[in-house]
């Protein structure tokens, strides 16, 4: 009898595999992303956007067709110039008169930030399909590791190391099916970088092709 049972329970099992089990996609990807201090009610002279985009690849495992797991690997690099006497890190993890030797006495002072981000991602999804549309949920952990070189007039050139830091991120997507394997998907993604406030946070606008294997 519980051999019966057995076999039954495996024979249930690979009957529901191929519709349960979705396997794997794989997906270069490019984003736009928008750094600011997003406070309703809050409204600065001082405060700026900081613009970057960023290109990496991400692969998705699907366990059942709603849901999956995707790891994502990419990286950004933007180049500013700020005025030494009141430089400005858009994240507030860096002092840069502190972790920099600066002179800080003349306002007319500049420097060259170039700034490379180094950004791993880790996500739990909701893919509801209608039809040939896929609404998509995220939820997950952001990891990002800065390396700043600073250059100023008159100084010797410096590099600072910051992370990797841990943070979670959310996001909404929607996408277009080309075929049963491959789909466009395009995303509005925040990394809350504050956490655990809500405010401020970093915004994203991504776009894939993802093709399933």
């Amino acid at each position: 009898m519980k051999k019966a049972n057995i076999v039954a329970c495996l024979a249930f099992g690979l009957a529901l595999a191929p519709s349960a089990f979705a396997g794997l996609e794989v997906a270069p990807y490019v984003s736009l992303k928008s750094t600011k201090a997003l406070t309703p009610g809050k409204n600065s002279e001082d405060e700026s956007i900081k613009q970057r985009q960023e290109y990496g690849i991400k692969a998705s495992l699907s366990f059942w067709r709603l849901l999956r797991t995707e790891l994502s690997l990419g990286q950004s690099k933007t180049t500013t110039t700020q005025k030494t006497n009141a430089p400005v890190d858009e994240y507030k993890q860096i002092n840069y008169s502190k972790d920099f030797d600066m002179d800080t006495s003349n306002a007319a002072n500049t420097m060259k930030l170039t700034e490379l981000q180094r950004v791993g991602k880790f996500s739990l999804i909701l893919d509801p399909s209608f039809s040939i549309f896929i609404v998509r949920l995220k939820l997950g952990i952001t990891a990002v590791q800065r390396t700043i070189d600073k250059v100023e007039a008159g100084k010797p050139d410096q590099t600072i190391v910051k992370g990797p830091s841990y943070n979670p991120h959310s996001a909404l997507g929607l996408g277009v099916r080309v075929s049963s394997k491959m789909y466009f998907m395009a995303e509005y993604e925040m990394y809350h970088y504050a956490y655990p406030k809500l405010e401020p946070f970093e915004r994203s606008v991504s776009i894939s092709y993802n093709v399933s294997i």
